[in-house]
């Protein structure tokens, strides 16, 4: 993975180029740019903290 901070780059998520964010990170590159994956450090804040309530609240006893 590398971290761009390109006009091109677009978070896949948001829709926000790198001017409007702190970094994107994007998946390998391929022969298609359009199928390379992107997202932003926004959108990966957001995904963390989604990811963190839903282990809190689907941890149990034999999760512990």
């Amino acid at each position: 993975m590398a971290i761009f901070q390109r006009e091109m780059a677009v978070c896949d998520f948001c829709g926000k180029d790198a001017d409007h964010v702190a970094f994107i990170v994007v998946g390998s590159i391929s022969v298609e740019k359009a199928l390379t994956p992107a997202i932003c450090d926004g959108c990966i804040d957001l995904c963390a903290e989604l990811a963190a309530e839903h282990r809190k609240k689907h941890q149990g006893p034999s999760h512990g």
